[in-house]
């Protein structure tokens, strides 16, 4: 190899080099570029196209390509959601902003622009393989979904190194800036997991029920601001355990506020529960309903978790037992909150059982009524609990619709076993068969209600009565 002598000085860096490409051609450069790292194929940053027209354009590329592939998903009964724009532009502006911090943390000699384009070309493929896997394979249970997602989790961050390899070979023997870089990119779209920004919904998804109409004229200032007022309302009119009688407290938690059905369960369960197992001055509603926002506190993370804190301050941890209802729709791993434009985060098993476990609660009867529910069972089992879920892990629970009085497990629990039930153990079990016998009258799908009883908690049951 030979060198040529005369003057020295620092050799261009090729991403710092001018560009004259048309926008359009550097467009095409940039996915193909894209491509070829999607598929660990070498690549010189050089081979990229970068200035302000590029990369309009290759945002715009990108959002067609959600708009495009979110379509494929749910074609052809998909409808346009009209606040997916809001929802896209908070995604894109967390994730520039994101990236942004990583490299002036990590990398501050690389424009951020030119970053951004070498990160973001192989997006698109990543939303169409997305979109085909799931469009191909509708039926994948809850777990075959997860491990899908993890898959394509992990050959998405497989690609970013190897874009950022791209942009810097010293990447290879710095993995710590490169969990740097993840720290950053990751979070907001973990935070992002509680919004929606798809451009196309199932149809009951896109319509609006009168109580959707509702809970989005709700002002958040106003209903936020109410809320320190109306839980403390609530909870200082509960009754003290008392002593040497076994008491029951009941919570509802009827978590998802666009649709009534969930607000009404809860009620229903708190008129069973007083009617036979406690009174009224051990019940606790917290309920997302836009027509009670102003009576009754928001079912919220942070409420339920204040609630737990008193009533375990009440209670005899020895002798008195919590019964917790938690109603809505769900995800693997997650019970939703929501209510209008609120912007309410999600219930995780996890943080549940944290906050159970910091009320100082002994004894525990919970139920989880939602789809995926049995994913709950794990983090809150242990010989002292009962855990009731309305599905298994991997099922959808049925009858969750606007205007219903119970879903089908809420009428099996609350209408059909508890209030002819002996004993809450009876009660519970007994919703398993009826949730089952209405499922196979309408040819439904079973969703495999689960039970767990912890053996402490069973014979504690069965050695003395409630008190009422």
């Amino acid at each position: 190899m030979h060198i040529r002598q005369g003057r020295q000085g620092p050799p261009p860096s090729p991403i710092l080099m001018p560009q004259t490409s048309t926008p359009f051609s550097g467009l095409a450069t940039n996915l193909a570029g894209g491509l070829r790292l999607c598929l660990f194929r070498s690549l010189a940053a050089d081979r990229f196209r970068f200035g302000a027209d590029t990369m309009a354009l290759l945002l715009l590329f990108y959002l067609l390509a959600s708009l495009a592939t979110d379509y494929l998903a749910l074609a052809p009964d998909a409808q346009f959601n009209t606040y997916a724009a809001q929802g896209q532009a908070l995604r894109l502006g967390l994730l520039i902003s994101a990236l942004f911090i990583a490299w002036r943390s990590i990398a501050p000699p690389l424009r951020i622009d030119r970053a951004l384009v070498v990160l973001l070309s192989p997006a698109p493929f990543f939303l169409v393989l997305e979109a085909l896997l799931f469009r191909l394979y509708p039926d994948l249970t809850a777990q075959t979904y997860q491990l899908a997602e993890a898959l394509l989790t992990a050959w998405w961050l497989g690609v970013q190194w190897w874009a950022l390899f791209t942009l810097d070979p010293q990447v290879r023997r710095t993995t710590l800036r490169y969990l740097v870089y993840l720290l950053f990119a990751a979070v907001p779209q973990l935070w992002l997991d509680d919004f929606d920004y798809r451009f196309w919904l199932q149809p009951d998804e896109a319509t609006e029920n009168p109580t959707q109409q509702l809970a989005n004229l709700l002002s958040p200032e106003q209903v936020y601001y109410q809320q320190p007022i109306l839980l403390g309302q609530t909870l200082i009119r509960l009754a003290p355990e008392r002593p040497g009688r076994r008491d029951l407290y009941f919570v509802g938690f009827g978590g998802w506020g666009d649709q009534d059905v969930f607000a009404k369960e809860v009620e229903s369960a708190s008129r069973v529960m007083s009617d036979r197992f406690t009174d009224d001055a051990r019940i606790v509603r917290l309920e997302n309903d836009p027509r009670r926002a102003d009576t009754i506190p928001l079912a919220s993370v942070s409420n339920l978790d204040s609630t737990l804190s008193h009533v375990g301050d009440l209670m005899d941890k020895d002798e008195d037992l919590l019964m917790l209802f938690l109603t809505s729709h769900g995800e693997p791993g997650r019970l939703g909150v929501q209510m209008g434009k609120l912007g309410l985060l999600s219930l995780h098993p996890e943080q549940l059982r944290i906050m159970l476990d910091e009320s100082g609660i002994q004894w525990r009867i919970i139920v989880v009524s939602a789809c995926y529910s049995g994913s709950f069972i794990d983090a809150l089992r242990d010989e002292n609990t009962v855990v009731l879920t309305a599905s298994a892990a991997d099922r959808v629970s049925n009858g969750c619709r606007d205007g219903n009085e119970y879903t089908h497990f809420g009428r099996a629990l609350w209408a059909e076993s508890m209030p002819k039930a002996g004993s809450l153990l009876a009660g519970l079990r007994g919703s398993i068969d009826a949730v089952k016998r209405r499922e196979v009258a309408e040819g439904l799908e079973d969703s495999r209600p689960q039970l767990h009883i912890g053996s402490r908690i069973e014979h504690w049951l069965e050695d003395a009565r409630l008190a009422q």
